[in-house]
């Protein structure tokens, strides 16, 4: 499995080096031509059979509330026409918090999302559905 991350990452100690490890993908987000360049490296990982984890957000979310979510970061799946699987990160904005406060991180790992399930649909479409799975899975995991 490898993801998808902004190309400032790399700058990260420890955390560039783990990216390099699993081959992440990075891309400069302020530059198009590298966002097309990050579509088309994401399709061929997935026609390889690779996992890749893409957030929606673009970033982590430093409040209880989700981000608006990118419809673009859906493109890859709709062209590679393959399996979504909705992910949702609970509690990762306490990480950041300073003082007492729970800590713990829930995951859960929603049912897949069959290509024949969302090939009609635009990436606004799927965009829009995969966050609703993801803020159903919020509100009942808080």
């Amino acid at each position: 499995a490898t993801m998808v991350s902004k190309q400032s990452n790399l700058k990260i100690p420890f955390v560039n080096s783990w990216m390099k490890t699993m081959e992440a993908i990075t891309f400069d987000r302020s530059n198009m031509r590298d966002a097309v360049r990050m579509i088309r490296d994401v399709v061929a990982k997935l026609k390889e059979g690779k996992n890749v984890v893409i957030f929606p957000e673009g970033t982590r979310s430093k409040k209880m509330e989700m981000g608006d979510f990118k419809p673009g970061s859906f493109k890859p799946a709709l062209t590679a026409k393959c399996t979504v699987v909705p992910i949702t990160l609970v509690n990762t904005f306490a990480t950041d918090v300073k003082g007492k406060t729970d800590n713990r991180v829930k995951i859960i790992f929603s049912d897949p999302i069959r290509y024949d399930e969302f090939k009609d649909m635009t990436t606004t479409e799927l965009c829009e559905k995969v966050k609703g799975i993801i803020q159903e899975n919020l509100d009942r995991g808080l």
